[in-house]
């Protein structure tokens, strides 16, 4: 999955986003389990990079149900 920027991530109606976070969460747990597993990871910075977007999307989901900067 390729980054997602700030900007991007609020033009995101509140559907698109918890389907962009799951999304996102799918792809997280499954590189743990295989760094877990005692694999290498493919790109770790992407790992580092992919949870920022979710506490991101977060970030904002939470914002935009409390109205928050508008």
């Amino acid at each position: 999955m390729a980054v997602i920027r700030t900007n991007e991530i609020r033009t995101l109606s509140e559907k698109e986003l918890n389907a962009k976070l799951v999304e996102m969460e799918k792809e997280i747990t499954g590189q743990n389990a295989k760094l877990a597993a005692g694999g290498m990871a493919d790109n770790p910075g992407k790992l580092a990079e992919m949870k920022k977007v979710v506490a991101r999307i977060k970030t904002i989901a939470k914002e935009k149900k409390f109205k928050i900067n508008e």
